[in-house]
C-alpha cells in the first residue's frame, strides 16, 4: 500500500494550526515518521517566515488583482492528496494567496528599482537582523515540536528498555538544543535559556543511559519539562500566527 504524503496545502494548514483535531494528529504523526515531508515542511516554514518580513510594496494600482487573476486558476485546479481540503474562500487560503501576492509584488518592485540607490546601511542591517530573528523563531518552534514528540514517548515509556530505545533521537536533538540554549543566553532570554538547559540535561541522561536506570524518576522529570515545552511552543506558534494575520490584513 502506497504512503499518502502531505501536500503543500496540508503543510500550510498544519503550520497555522488550522486543521481539525483528528487531521492534525494524523499530520503530526506523518511528519514525525516521514523525513521527506519534514524537509519540505522546514523549507515552507522558512518561506512563510520570510514573507512575514517583506516590506509593503508600492505597486501600480490594480497589480494585485492582475496577479490574483493569474494565480486563482492554478489554485482552483490543484488536486488534493486526501489529507485535507481548503474551503473555497477559507481564511487560510485567502491568507496564503495574500502571501503569494506579496512575494510576487515585492519581486516586481525589486526588479523596477534594482539600479536605484540601496537603503541606508543601518536600515538594511536592521532588516537583516529582523529576518534572522524570525527565521530563528521558526527553527526554534520546529525544534520544540520535535522535542515534544520525544518527550511524549519518554513520558509514556514503562520500562528501561523503552527509554533506552530513544537514545538515537535524543542524540539527534542534543546538539541543536545546546546551540539554541547558547543563542538564547547570548540574546539575554534567560527564561528560554533555562528551559533549553533543562531539556539538554534530560537529553544527556537519555543519551548516556542514565534515564533508563531509573524510569520512574526519569518520567517525573520529563512530565515537568514537557509541560514547560508545550507552553513555550504554543506561545511561539501564536506569535507566528499573529504576525501572519497582521501581514495578511495589511495586504488586503
Amino acid at each position: 500500500m502506497s504512503v499518502i504524503h502531505l501536500n503543500d496545502d496540508d503543510l500550510v494548514l498544519h503550520y497555522y494550526g488550522e486543521m481539525d483535531g483528528e487531521t492534525e494528529a494524523g499530520a503530526s504523526a506523518h511528519l514525525s515518521a516521514c523525513a521527506a515531508c519534514r524537509e519540505r515542511y522546514a523549507k515552507l516554514q522558512r518561506v512563510l517566515a520570510a514573507v512575514e518580513t517583506l516590506p509593503e510594496a508600492a505597486v501600480d494600482e490594480g497589480f494585485e488583482r492582475m496577479v490574483w487573476a493569474r494565480l486563482e486558476p492554478a489554485l482552483d485546479g490543484r488536486k488534493n492528496s486526501g489529507w485535507s481540503r481548503w474551503p473555497t474562500f477559507s481564511p487560510v487560503r485567502l491568507a496564503w494567496a495574500a502571501a503569494l501576492v506579496a512575494v510576487v509584488a515585492s519581486a516586481f518592485v525589486a526588479g523596477r528599482v534594482w539600479d536605484r540607490p540601496g537603503p541606508e546601511p543601518a536600515a538594511a542591517e536592521a532588516s537583516a537582523k529582523d529576518l534572522r530573528e524570525r527565521l530563528l523563531l521558526v527553527d526554534l518552534a520546529d525544534h520544540l515540536d520535535r522535542s515534544q514528540m520525544l518527550l511524549v514517548d519518554l513520558a509514556s515509556a514503562r520500562t528501561s528498555g523503552e527509554i533506552g530505545s530513544e537514545r538515537a533521537r535524543a542524540q539527534d536533538l542534543l546538539a541543536s538544543t545546546r546551540l539554541y540554549r547558547q543563542t538564547a543566553a547570548s540574546a539575554g532570554d534567560t527564561a528560554l535559556a533555562d528551559l533549553l538547559d533543562e531539556m539538554e540535561r534530560v537529553l544527556v541522561d537519555v543519551t548516556a543511559g542514565a534515564a533508563a536506570a531509573d524510569p520512574d524518576a526519569s518520567r517525573q522529570r520529563v512530565d515537568s519539562l514537557l509541560f514547560k515545552v508545550r507552553v513555550v511552543s504554543s506561545t511561539l506558534r501564536e506569535r507566528q500566527k499573529a504576525a501572519f494575520r497582521m501581514r495578511a490584513g495589511q495586504s488586503s
